[in-house]
């Protein structure tokens, strides 16, 4: 896009003085660095200094101690010369002070009075005068054991002077020492700054009185102290932490002036060495901003070459527009104004270039576009959108109809965009295409009337050669074994005879199917047409004997046909079709029937209501294996199975009667293994055929019993059964129930299921090909219903998203309302199907209530409705809610928070029940409000005939359909036991029932507001939350447990084990944990993917 001069002009300058910017701040940070820098070497240095000069000091102290004990040893020693000598004289003194280098010596007697003293240092008794006249001195008069030695200052001079009583006569000897300034013992002044690597070219200087003491710079040597004083506070400006810029005619220095004891410490650095850091990251700043400037310079020039090229293809299809279109303008979308490039017929009093009006926009479209069009045309002409839908697109197109039924299409081009490739201009461009539409219309109608046709034909062809294969197979089987009999005994003629009789049944039979086959209408239609006609039954048998003759008798069957019972053996009815049943039924039979095995076919008639009519009864009994499966739900929810074989009758009578015994400490945690073997018993209302299994097999639902034939208290389904049976005998009514069954489906992504991508959790009833397994849910949908699941429909849900290379599409199936054990029964049955299906399909299928952060969670929300002598109590008289229902709802209202212990029942549970989402987190219930617990949804108790108003063609109809009402619980998931979640709502809802404030409950618990939204939060704040963790619910359950025990429905045993399997989870403060532990998270739906 190309920019404006003068607005790329401000554009340069903005961007140089952002340059300037970053390199002031670039300035100050390291300014403010080597600061900080200077300040950590300043203390390092004073820290050095300190401990050098403390060394200094305590070397120093411990000379002068050993001096003086020096001092007072040759004292001594000279005392006992003298008293052993006697006559000492005082060239005896002399040359005693020379040999022990003393600078003087004095003899004095008890009066203090000089007697004898050594000549090097003259008369010294003036020096010492006042010493003398000391307590400390003449104390050793008194006590002699005593002496006294001191360093001592005299006339600015240092001596070490040491006195002591004599032994020869009474009196003091005097000893004393000059000592030098640079005498200070085995470390000099040049050891305070030896070794020490000053950095950054510092210069640092010790002083002591008026003098320099040391510094590691020559010319310092030679100054004194109040020299040093004068540099440091000449012109100085103090910068801070006790650190001074000084000037000088050597540059800028930054000084630093300590007390350390008794000296004076000062530290100098050159401005240049202490800012170099600086100084090169500031040279190089400014080279590097120069270089980017000239870089943007030059790709600006670049840029509005390119510009220029753009501009003049955008011209280029701008005219190319003009030749093909009826009107084009230019929508500027950061301007918001509208640019007239080739007029639109009848609008060319408009201005040029005018402002963007959505007044106008709607105007212009209510009076040229029709009605079914209008708001899909506004949507797509909505410039706020525009951008975004034009990010990934190079072009958008709309075909629509006219108030003057004329078709047009208008095509949106981006024209320019901005730095970050977002559109900022578009090219609208429309024109009249009314015959192409015509045209394409009639192609597309023929062409997809030729497709419906040729699928119809199709699918009608497959279903019956696949059924007549089947039928053909037989009689051809039949003629060619007769034909193989008869070449065996040519010799005799009755029995060929025969054969070729058989041989003709067959073959007549044959020709009748090969018949149908050939009528090819009746293929295409795919309708049967019965042909009634005169039969005589047991022509009929007799034709099926013969036509399965010869399969029998190669596996050597026995064959019995049983016709007794047959009253009128002369019937009216399709022969073929007859004949084609009873083949296949019997052809199993002969398929299944080891050698040797046994057959009988019998024939039963029965009274028919219908005038002149009979009813047929035909059996077919062989003695073949069969398969028969137990299945009964365990604690973790999961069916499972016990296959049986069934070789006789007598076996198969055994095993319903009598069922089976199975270890119950494996099923269930509450029994111990030493007495843990049940009955399992089935069920004979449940049974099934395995739609999965290859062998016929024939499936039961079971029920538990214990040693004494009792059933089994503490199992789920018996639970329910006496929640269901306690209901009705406390209200007189029957409760019933249906699922909401919520799953993803999960497969590896690939090229076909990257086509048209469905919207991220916006999947809610989606179509193919944008939802990916729909056929895999209808054909669930098929299976569940082939095994009696009654249901009501199924759709795609809200959840879609791709993860790690995977797509995942959330799906929902709906059963309808049911006494509410089939309920259970078939949401059981259902979970065991859509899993079956999968692995046959190869696609993973998960009921976990959430399996990853951010999407959709799955639940298992159960509608409810209260019956008595098949009306529904959930309505009153009016169509309103009931009594009845409000009473309920109170109950599950109180119930609440320990209902979650059977419906939530792993810690993944309590991800999907956070604040703020669909699945509820408050106490609380409401008329088609989806941010409620319960939720009362939409019952059709309008009065109105809807259907009339879009079928007018169709006479009015007033349908009751107030059975439909139900109320619904949305707080479960499929990680509950569905026995034990629909036992504690069932005893729920009685317990509203019988509650004397039920109806009280109900009203406080009513909300008919969005609770999510910002203006609710006072409502928010007096509603009861749910538990948000598996040991909250626990407790919840431990708090209201008496609620389920009672009438012996929920054992306490069962209620031990719940209470106790939550609390073992440990996730008390499990949110907490996953926030500081987000990989917790993945842990936990990796373990908990395939609960339930």
């Amino acid at each position: 896009m190309k920019m404006p001069k003068d607005a790329r002009s401000r554009r340069n300058q903005l961007f140089l003085l952002a340059l300037i910017v970053v390199g002031i701040g670039v300035f100050v940070l390291f300014t403010n660095i080597d600061r900080a820098m200077l300040r950590q070497t300043l203390d390092e240095t004073y820290t050095y200094v300190e401990t050098r000069l403390h060394l200094y000091e305590v070397d120093a102290a411990n000379d002068r101690i050993k001096s003086l004990t020096r001092l007072q040893d040759k004292a001594a020693a000279l005392r006992d010369e003298m008293t052993i000598k006697g006559d000492f004289t005082p060239s005896d003194l002399n040359a005693f002070a020379d040999t022990q280098r003393l600078t003087g010596v004095l003899v004095l007697d008890g009066e203090l009075q000089l007697e004898m003293q050594s000549t090097r240092d003259g008369n010294a008794m003036q020096l010492w005068k006042q010493q003398l006249q000391s307590d400390y001195v003449r104390d050793i008069l008194d006590c002699p054991q005593k002496s006294y030695a001191a360093n001592i200052e005299q006339d600015g001079k240092l001596y070490d002077f040491a006195a002591l009583a004599r032994t020869d006569a009474p009196g003091l000897l005097i000893a004393y020492v000059k000592k030098s300034s640079e005498d200070v013992g085995d470390l000099t002044v040049g050891y305070l700054l030896d070794h020490f690597p000053l950095e950054d070219g510092g210069v640092a200087t010790i002083c002591q009185d008026d003098r320099v003491l040391t510094s590691n710079s020559t010319a310092q040597l030679n100054r004194t102290s109040e020299e040093c004083r004068q540099l440091y506070n000449d012109k100085q400006t103090r910068v801070s932490g006790g650190i001074v810029e000084l000037h000088s005619n050597r540059g800028v220095w930054y000084a630093s002036r300590r007390n350390i004891s008794k000296y004076e410490v000062f530290v100098f650095f050159p401005a240049g060495k202490v800012f170099l850091t600086r100084n090169i990251i500031c040279v190089s700043y400014l080279a590097l901003s120069v270089m980017i400037f000239l870089m943007v310079l030059l790709l600006q020039s670049r840029a509005d070459k390119d510009a220029l090229k753009e501009t003049q293809k955008r011209m280029g299809i701008i005219t190319a527009l003009g030749t093909a279109y009826d009107s084009i303008m230019l929508l500027d979308l950061k301007k918001n104004t509208v640019e007239t490039l080739k007029d639109v017929p009848g609008e060319e009093q408009y201005k040029r270039i005018r402002p963007m009006q959505r007044e106008e926009m709607l105007r212009c479209t209510q009076a040229i576009v029709a009605e079914p069009y209008r708001a899909e045309y506004l949507e797509f002409m909505d410039a706020t959108t525009m951008t975004a839908r034009l990010k990934k697109h190079t072009s958008l197109v709309f075909t629509g109809r006219t108030v003057h039924d004329l078709w047009f299409t208008t095509l949106l081009i981006p024209q320019r965009t901005d730095d970050d490739g977002s559109v900022t201009a578009v090219l609208v461009a429309t024109r009249d295409t009314t015959a192409e539409k015509q045209t394409e219309q009639k192609q597309q109608d023929a062409l997809r009337s030729a497709l419906a046709a040729a699928e119809h034909a199709n699918k009608a062809k497959t279903v019956f050669l696949n059924s007549m294969s089947h039928d053909i197979r037989t009689p051809m089987n039949a003629i060619l074994g007769f034909t193989a009999l008869a070449t065996t005994h040519l010799d005799n003629a009755e029995l060929v005879k025969d054969y070729l009789q058989k041989i003709s049944v067959s073959g007549q039979h044959l020709l009748s199917l090969i018949n149908d086959v050939l009528d090819m209408s009746r293929i295409e239609s795919g309708t049967i047409k019965l042909d009634n006609a005169p039969v005589h039954l047991p022509d009929v048998l007799h034709d099926l004997r013969t036509i399965i003759q010869g399969n029998i008798s190669a596996k050597q069957l026995d064959l019995y046909v049983d016709t007794q019972d047959i009253q009128h053996e002369d019937i009216i009815t399709d022969k073929l079709r007859l004949n084609q049943i009873l083949l296949n039924i019997v052809g199993n039979a002969v398929k299944f029937t080891p050698a040797g095995g046994t057959i009988n076919i019998r024939v039963m008639e029965k009274p028919c209501p219908r005038s002149g009519c009979t009813t047929y009864v035909f059996s077919v009994k062989d003695n073949g294996i069969g398969m028969v499966n137990f299945m009964y739900p365990a604690a973790d929810g999961r069916l499972k199975t016990l296959n049986f074989v069934i070789t006789n009758e007598e076996y198969l009578h055994s095993i319903l009667t009598s069922g089976e015994r199975v270890d119950g400490s494996s099923l269930f945690p509450f029994i111990e293994a030493g007495s843990s073997d049940l009955y399992v018993i089935p069920r004979l209302r449940t049974a099934f055929i395995d739609p999965f299994a290859e062998l016929p097999t024939l499936c039961f639902l079971c029920s538990f019993f214990d040693k004494d034939g009792q059933r089994l208290e503490s199992s789920p389904e018996y639970t329910l059964y006496k929640a269901k049976k306690a209901f009705t005998e406390a209200t007189g009514m029957t409760y019933e129930a249906m699922g909401e069954l919520e799953y993803y489906v999960s497969a590896p992504e690939n090229e076909q299921t990257q086509m048209y991508p469905a919207v991220d959790q916006k999947g809610y009833h989606e179509s193919a090909p944008f939802a990916k397994f729909n056929s895999f849910r209808t054909q669930c949908m098929y299976y569940i219903a082939l095994i009696g699941g009654k249901i009501k429909y199924g759709h795609s849900e809200v959840g879609n998203f791709r993860l790690d290379g995977r797509i995942y599409e959330q799906n929902e199936i709906e059963f309808l309302p049911t006494d509410v054990e089939d309920a259970a029964d078939q949401l059981v049955l259902a979970k065991w199907v859509i899993r079956n299906l999968a692995y046959e399909y190869g696609l993973d299928t998960s009921f976990a209530p959430k399996i990853t952060e951010g999407k959709a969670g799955s639940g298992l929300h159960i509608h409810m409705r209260i019956m008595k002598d098949g009306k529904n109590m959930m309505l009153d008289a009016d169509g309103k809610l009931s009594e009845t229902a409000r009473r309920a709802i109170a109950g599950m209202m109180t119930l609440a928070p320990s209902i979650t212990a059977f419906g939530n029942a792993n810690p993944t549970s309590y991800f999907r029940l956070v604040p703020h989402q669909e699945a509820p987190t408050n106490i609380c219930w409401g008329d088609r409000n989806r941010s409620v617990l319960v939720r009362v949804p939409l019952g059709w108790t309008t009065k109105r005939d809807m259907f009339s108003q879009v079928n007018p063609q169709d006479k009015e109809m007033h349908v009751d359909a107030s059975s439909k009402q139900t109320v619904e619980i949305r707080s479960a998931d499929c990680s509950a036991d569905i026995y034990q979640l629909l036992s504690a709502l069932c005893v729920a809802c009685r317990y509203g029932l019988e509650l004397p404030n039920g109806l009280e409950i109900a009203d406080k618990t009513y909300v008919d507001v969005n609770i999510h939204k910002e203006e609710n939060k006072a409502r928010v704040a007096s509603l009861d939350q749910l538990p948000d963790s598996c040991a909250a619910s626990a407790d919840k359950l431990a708090e209201q447990r008496a609620a389920y025990e009672a009438k012996g429905i929920f054992s306490p045993a069962m209620i031990d084990s719940i209470i106790k399997t939550l609390r073992s989870y440990n996730d008390a403060d499990i949110r907490r944990e996953v926030k500081q532990h987000p990989e917790l998270m993945s842990e936990m739906v990796s373990k908990y993917y395939y609960c339930g």
